[in-house]
């Protein structure tokens, strides 16, 4: 059995529950409930303390961080340490995501800035910024910091300028908020399944239930520049698995 831990309910829950959903039986994963309802990176301990009073032998716990960064009440490297010694004396294997923030997943992927640079309202300023992001997010770099394609996004959109998560979020929903269907990428509860659900759902799906034959030429047939277009979910996350920083990972998304 899998247990997928998160820290709240935003776009990493619905992505990996996704995943689940598309590489394993339903009955080979759960979702751990969050302890409350804002969730947050202090409630990761209690979720992980309370799967361990029901696990059996090989059962692997996966810990989906929203991003690693050190804060006040939450250091992750010590959180990391503390789950190796749990799960060891639970006879349990676990997993952590490698990114530094989920966002970091959809700007290290190839396609989004394939997809960005051909649109013909693509900003300047976002180009540079999106292929700096994604070659230092590639190559393990931080790219938070004072050059000058960073502070040009900074400089266009304030909020980007409190941190480097803040930073990857506006730039995401800065690039995905223009192009063509649903692809934007907001940090919402749901939002990964609304008003992203180009990335991740079966494209006929998404044709039957949201579209009518008009949104489908026009959207579909006509403007889609996605690689995957008429593709299904497995195709999707294959794709992004191949073409991301996932593709350096032990643990690729079809196997977790």
């Amino acid at each position: 059995m899998l247990y997928i831990i998160t820290e709240d309910e935003n776009s990493a829950r619905d992505f990996f529950e996704c995943v689940a959903y598309t590489f394993k039986n339903s009955n080979e994963f759960t979702l751990v409930p969050l302890i409350t309802k804002n969730g947050g990176n202090t409630t990761l301990k209690e979720q992980v303390k309370s799967v361990l009073r029901y696990v059996n032998y090989g059962d692997k716990i996966m810990i989906v961080f929203d991003n690693i960064e050190d804060t006040t009440n939450f250091v992750p490297a010590e959180f990391i340490k503390w789950l190796g010694i749990k799960c060891k004396e639970a006879n349990v294997n676990y997993r952590i995501t490698k990114y530094y923030c989920f966002e970091e997943l959809y700007l290290s992927y190839d396609e989004l800035i394939d997809m960005y640079v051909h649109l013909d309202k693509a900003n300047k300023c976002v180009v540079e910024a999106l292929k700096y992001v994604h070659y230092c997010i590639n190559n393990n770099i931080n790219y938070f910091n004072d050059d000058s394609r960073i502070q040009n996004f900074v400089n266009m959109r304030k909020e980007a300028g409190v941190n480097r998560e803040h930073f990857a979020l506006q730039l995401l929903i800065k690039a995905t908020e223009i192009i063509n269907g649903y692809f934007r990428i907001i940090k919402q509860t749901g939002a990964l399944k609304n008003q992203g659900k180009c990335w991740i759902e079966t494209c006929n799906d998404i044709q039957r239930d949201m579209m009518n034959e008009h949104k489908v030429h026009n959207i579909c047939v006509k403007n889609c520049l996605y690689c995957c277009k008429n593709k299904d979910t497995k195709d999707k996350l294959i794709d992004l698995n191949n073409r991301s920083l996932f593709r350096k990972s032990k643990i690729q998304l079809y196997q977790i």
